[in-house]
């Protein structure tokens, strides 16, 4: 069963290579919890099953060190190929 979501997320983030990569803005939860950080003076974080990076990116452009991971191959070549500035 593990392989089949795998595919799923490999799929989709496939197919997002093809799609509008026009950037997202991030989600609410990431604007809250940079907010906490901010006042917690913490500047590194991991995000774990980062998909397709729009949070990620927020909290990069936000000044923080980011480690961003997902287990979809496809996802992580996608977020590699929209942040070579990062």
């Amino acid at each position: 069963m593990l392989d089949k979501k795998n595919e799923y997320w490999d799929d989709y983030y496939g197919a997002l290579k093809i799609a509008n990569e026009e950037h997202m803005p991030p989600s609410q939860f990431a604007a809250f919890c940079r907010a906490e950080l901010m006042q917690l003076n913490i500047y590194q974080l991991t995000e774990i099953a980062s998909g397709d990076g729009r949070d990620s990116i927020f909290f990069a452009q936000q000044g923080l060190n980011i480690v961003a991971l997902d287990k979809s191959v496809n996802a992580v070549d996608f977020l590699k190929n929209k942040t070579s500035p990062y």
